[in-house]
């Protein structure tokens, strides 16, 4: 069952640099909350230590004592005395199923750069000297926090009728001294276990991705991306103006194997109007913004572009632990759950995998456009409430188990590029005579590739994301019933 969650929202803005010899500092205000709205504005001042232990944060350095003590500074910050009380009260009000969602908006680049998931708060009545983890927003199960980007509009969603959640997937690992080794295989491997078994998920991963396969696999569309491999932040999280513009990028490859990084700005234009309603960045530092301009961080940046929600990372982050968490969220996500949920549910899962101190736990950051909750809306299947959508009502009956690999072999090996143009047309006009429900355009050219075996595989992933591939498998084999795969 999908949690039901209720909207706490607190504006920052107000921030004042510290230069001149000015404290640094910024206003705070309950905008929203289940007992109550428009709360007066409190100061909070942010004081050399913050940033000293900001930096240790950054550089991983800090144990457990010391990751409390930055959270009860981050908590004393974000919720002064007046939204302390707001927020305690609001979870009083929480029934079973319920959930807080902490919505925090910024009118400064510098204050969203601070990483405000590690807040703590000591709840009323605990001892302090036990100091519980769940005194992390991050870590208790009952709340959850989400940043907001300033001049994005809700969406309308459409249902998701009569075809699978189309994920899509790509996965980048350089092979050169500058980027250590990631161990993408592993977290393929969790990824499909994660969504094993769930109906009407229809996933396509590719190794090795460029731009240009990005620019491909998007042909068709995709409801969910998901990019693994490193990620990279050039100049100082929270930098204020008159300091070094920073720059977000993933790292792709290049044709000759090489790193190719893409930038927010180009991975947004990639994605925009392909329908992308979830990204997930699982990437270092992709979460990171200059706290100067708006496009430097990629998922802001993202959000801006119309992509309604983004997951990114905000440091550094273990191999292990980004796979702990993919199959964590995945699972959550394929489940029903909102994809609040489902990030505290890969949240708790780095937890479990490389404890308290490694601090990745905190490191994921969770943006959504406006004021949307449903990504997936129900449209005759199953309603997951306030996440994700899981359709329940047949997709098509054409799909087929055979094995892809040899099915793309033997095409290569019986096709012309003429003869696959036919072929193409006549599994589009099978699927319009067949009656079903989305009917599709079938062509090389929609698929895209730069060589016959690529141009194959596209063509079969693209049909597979729509459980019709069992149109190009009748198609092969009416056509030419001496091929064997």
């Amino acid at each position: 069952m999908a949690t039901r969650l209720r909207a706490f929202e607190l504006e920052i803005f107000d921030h004042t640099s510290g230069r001149g010899g000015k404290a640094e500092g910024f206003s705070v205000r309950v905008a929203r909350s289940p007992v109550g709205d428009l709360a007066p504005p409190e100061k909070a001042r942010i004081g050399p230590e913050v940033r000293t232990k900001l930096r240790e944060l950054a550089r991983g350095t800090l144990d457990r004592d010391g990751l409390v003590g930055l959270g009860e500074a981050l908590g004393d910050l974000l919720f002064p005395p007046t939204a302390r009380d707001y927020f305690f009260r609001s979870r009083e009000r929480l029934s079973a199923g319920e959930s807080l969602r902490v919505q925090l908006r910024f009118d400064s680049l510098a204050l969203s750069a601070i990483p405000w998931e590690y807040t703590y708060l000591l709840r009323p009545g605990t001892d302090p000297t036990q100091r519980p983890l769940d005194g992390f927003l991050a870590l208790d199960g009952q709340t959850s926090i989400v940043r907001g980007v300033n001049g994005t509009a809700p969406p309308d969603f459409d249902p998701i009728v009569g075809r699978p959640l189309k994920l899509v997937a790509l996965f980048s690992d350089p092979a050169t001294a500058e980027y250590p080794r990631l161990n993408l295989d592993d977290e393929q491997a969790k990824m499909q276990e994660g969504l094993a078994g769930v109906a009407n998920v229809a996933a396509t991963f590719r190794s090795d991705a460029t731009p240009t396969t990005l620019q491909d696999v998007l042909v068709g569309g995709a409801d969910i991306f998901h990019f693994s491999g490193h990620g990279g932040f050039e100049g100082e999280l929270g930098a204020t103006r008159g300091s070094q513009v920073g720059k977000g990028s993933i790292i792709m490859l290049d044709d000759t194997g090489q790193p190719r990084p893409l930038s927010a700005e180009d991975l947004a234009l990639n994605l925009s109007n392909k329908g992308v309603r979830l990204a997930l960045l699982g990437a270092c530092e992709s979460g990171m913004a200059d706290g100067v301009n708006p496009w430097s961080g990629l998922a802001a940046a993202l959000v801006r572009a119309g992509i309604p929600a983004v997951v990114a990372m905000q440091f550094k982050v273990l191999d292990v632990d980004v796979i702990a968490f993919s199959r964590a969220f995945y699972k959550s996500l394929a489940g029903g759950q909102a994809v609040d949920a489902a990030v505290i549910a890969g949240r708790l899962a780095m937890y479990n995998e490389s404890g308290v101190e490694s601090r990745d736990w905190g490191v994921p950051v969770l943006y959504l456009g406006g004021e949307q909750g449903v990504l997936f809306p129900a449209g005759g299947g199953q309603s997951a409430g306030n996440g994700t959508h899981v359709v329940t009502q047949p997709v098509s009956t054409n799909s087929s188990s055979v094995n892809q690999t040899a099915l793309r072999n033997a095409i290569v090996s019986a096709y012309t590029l003429d003869q696959l143009d036919v072929l193409c047309a006549d599994i589009e006009q099978a699927i319009k005579d067949a009656g079903e429900a989305h009917p599709i355009k079938v062509s090389l050219d929609m698929v895209g590739g730069a060589t016959l075996p690529g141009k194959v595989q596209n063509l079969i992933q693209y049909l597979d994301g729509y459980g019709y591939l069992g149109y190009l498998v009748r198609g092969v084999r009416a056509d030419r019933p001496n091929l064997s795969f």
